[in-house]
């Protein structure tokens, strides 16, 4: 093979590393040096037109944009991610798309939508062999605690249950619904 043979893999390469050097600075609580690799990553992303990869960066831009305070866009990046993941999959990528939704309806006061939410996220990445990250868990954790807190543990829980229980097609289709 030739080197401009590799150059689509070398392309890829770089855009999954400068993606995950993003999800690092981005779970080390550092969003300022966590944008660029993300932006970067996008690009190539973008140039060697990998889906799957745009999609997983536009949920990532979605957590900035939470981190930022800017919903709207938040919303936007989400739904963008959740468009592409509808068409490329794997169903993973859906997961990280609701537990971005999650998050929104967290920081909306959508408690009740919030557990949902992130129940279906659960499920969805348990059904598909995945896992959620430390970041994940830590930066998640802080938005739906004032949910939990809001509704009580308890009927956090049943709503958390309640997302479990719906299919991913019901989950995707419950997050694209306007709040309320």
């Amino acid at each position: 093979m030739e080197v401009s043979e590799y150059r689509p893999r070398i392309k890829e390469a770089l855009a999954e590393s400068l993606h995950v050097l993003g999800v690092i600075m981005l779970n080390l609580g550092d969003e300022a040096r966590a944008r660029p690799f993300f932006e970067e990553s996008l690009s190539l992303y973008r140039e060697i037109g990998n889906r799957r990869g745009i999609a997983l960066t536009l949920v990532y831009f979605g957590h900035l944009a939470l981190y930022d305070g800017d919903e709207a866009l938040a919303q936007s990046y989400f739904t963008h991610a959740l468009d592409l993941a509808r068409e490329v999959g794997p169903n993973w990528y859906k997961g990280d798309c609701l537990k971005g939704f999650a998050g929104l309806a967290a920081v909306r006061g959508e408690a009740r939508r919030a557990a949902r939410l992130w129940g279906a996220a659960e499920a969805a990445l348990v059904a598909a062999a995945s896992y959620m990250d430390n970041g994940d868990c830590i930066f998640f954790g802080r938005i739906l605690s004032a949910a939990q807190a809001q509704l009580g543990e308890a009927a956090f829980e049943a709503a958390r249950a309640e997302g479990r229980a719906m299919t991913l097609e019901q989950a995707v289709a419950y997050a694209l619904e306007p709040s309320q």
